[in-house]
């Protein structure tokens, strides 16, 4: 009997190991926090890598390679975060920003010094940067609002298959 349980247990396991986490985001939603209706794609000049904008929250899943953890930022200071996609630790990445202020914020993403995707958030929404990157790249994201006001928002980056 208790092999018969020891063989159900790790059936279980490996089933769960097998789903990717990308099944696991279709189910996400935020509590308290509306999001704008349209998205956008823009095609990346470079050979291997698109970005896609999405008004979908962001989860944070087991085997994701965090590059930054959630975090909040408050201040009037323009943020810049900087940092190297390798296909090796997955071909996808999420920059997600949720504007927790009262200015529309302007975020920017940047691959290898060349902007890739420009969007505003308005107060109290979220959007995803959807990344497919299938070569070595480096990114910048920067946030920043127009109106002088303060830049109050959360943000996360992580990197998956």
């Amino acid at each position: 009997m208790k092999m018969v349980k020891l063989l159900g247990i790790g059936l279980l396991s490996a089933m769960l190991l097998a789903v990717s986490s990308s099944t696991y985001a279709d189910g996400i939603t935020s509590n308290n926090v509306t999001t704008n209706t349209t998205s956008a794609t823009t095609n990346d000049v470079f050979e291997g890598s698109t970005i896609t904008v999405t008004d979908k929250g962001s989860g944070i899943f087991p085997f994701d390679l965090q590059i930054l953890n959630p975090q909040h930022f408050g201040t009037k200071d323009n943020y810049e975060k900087t940092f190297s996609l390798e296909p090796k630790n997955g071909k996808n990445c999420n920059v997600w920003v949720q504007n927790t202020g009262t200015v529309t914020l302007s975020v920017k993403i940047y691959r290898n010094g060349t902007l890739q995707a420009d969007m505003s958030i308005a107060p109290g929404t979220q959007k995803t940067a959807e990344i497919y990157n299938a070569v070595t790249a480096d990114y910048r994201v920067n946030v920043n609002n127009s109106v002088g006001g303060i830049n109050d928002f959360n943000i996360a980056i992580r990197q998956f298959e």
